[in-house]
């Protein structure tokens, strides 16, 4: 699932998430291990895990304390 950010001042080069849900606990790490650092239409990949309670109800914009300016 892509969803963007479109709130004023956030900052660009974190305004589009891109979530993927796994089945097994372990193919999420290595997906989270192997994307880490990667470069993706010019853009760095920040890949972290993602609470799944949020997902499920598509809560998926930052919380104010997840944004790094």
């Amino acid at each position: 699932m892509i969803f963007e950010v479109t709130e004023p001042g956030f900052p660009s080069d974190q305004s589009v998430r891109i979530f993927v849900q796994f089945e097994r606990v372990e193919e999420a790490t290595k997906a989270l291990v192997d994307l880490q650092g990667r470069f993706f239409g010019g853009r760095e990949v920040k890949a972290q895990f993602f609470e799944e309670e949020r997902f499920e109800k598509l809560e998926l914009a930052p919380r104010p304390e997840e944004v790094r300016r």
